[in-house]
């Protein structure tokens, strides 16, 4: 696989990826006030800085490993997205039901990890090789008739693998 972007479903990928690191970092680097715009009070629940920097942590590290540029390490990645983000939504949502966070803070959260899980199927296949082609009608079944009626395919038939019935001379 090349490096960079190849498509669409690629760029879901990517953008995946830079949101995961965004948000990690700042789960690193400002747990307090990202605790705040969840409406969660971090000095009554010291512990959820703990669990938010967890979080950070492996958030960062999956966002860099979809941004990788070995094949492997991306591809792995990508595969595993989807749980990821499943869980993450079913947690959130859960998280909502139980009233362990404000309303508000609860369908945010369920609603990114949607999102999440919508890039993360997209890039999933956009890593996968592009499916053959299926074969057009006439490909099958050989040329539609003319006017006079006329098979004209020269092709075996794919169903009965005989040779094609060629019209006879008293056609035409």
């Amino acid at each position: 696989m090349s490096r960079g972007v190849r498509s669409c479903r690629d760029l879901s990928r990517v953008v995946l990826g830079v949101l995961r690191v965004a948000n990690g970092a700042s789960a690193l680097v400002a747990p307090k006030m990202l605790l705040r715009r969840l409406g969660v009070d971090s000095k009554a629940n010291p512990a959820a800085v703990y669990g938010l920097r967890m979080f950070g942590v492996r958030t960062v590290l999956i966002g860099l490993d979809m941004l990788s540029s070995d094949d492997e390490i991306r591809a792995r990645a990508v595969r595993m997205a989807p749980l990821i983000h499943g869980s993450d939504t079913v947690s959130a949502l859960v998280t909502g039901v139980q009233r362990d966070l404000p309303r508000r803070a609860a369908v945010l959260a369920t609603a990114i990890s949607g999102v999440n899980v919508i890039l993360a199927l997209l890039a999933q296949r956009a890593d996968k090789p592009p499916s053959r082609r299926e074969p057009a009608f006439a490909e099958v079944f050989g040329s539609l008739p003319e006017r006079g009626g006329e098979m004209l395919s020269t092709k075996r038939s794919v169903v009965s693998n005989h040779e094609p019935v060629r019209p006879g001379p008293e056609a035409g």
